[in-house]
């Protein structure tokens, strides 16, 4: 299982429904890190984790950087969050640091990309 989807992480614009349930979003159990809640949600081990993302040409980082854009955009789509709700979301201590995470990834920064894009449309 970890293997297909691992697969499906890496090579699809979206995410099958065990990894989307499975990867951590947004923060993990207190005193938990990412990989570890990755790997326990996959019932496997973070090394085995990490060698089944190497084997796929990726790692935990890259894979956890597009999981958080992603839900960064989802957020962004819906009116029902300010940016800096969703930056403290994600654990950001100051939503300029969000802001500049988010424009390094797309390019704009979050308050741009939604006055550009209609709630539901949008880059994913």
């Amino acid at each position: 299982m970890l293997k297909i989807c691992t697969r499906r992480l890496i090579g699809s614009s979206g995410f099958c429904g065990f990894c989307s349930a499975a990867w951590p979003r947004p923060s993990p159990a207190l005193g938990e890190s990412f990989d570890e809640t990755a790997a326990r949600a996959l019932d496997t081990s973070v090394r085995t984790l990490q060698r089944e993302l190497n084997r796929e040409g990726t790692d935990f980082r890259t894979l956890t950087n597009i999981v958080r854009g992603r839900r960064a955009i989802e957020l962004l789509r819906g009116l029902d969050a300010s940016v800096t709700e969703i930056s403290a979301s994600f654990g950001y201590s100051a939503p300029v640091h969000f802001s500049r995470s988010f424009r390094k990834a797309t390019g704009l920064s979050p308050r741009d990309y939604r006055r550009m894009t209609p709630p539901g449309g949008g880059w994913a």
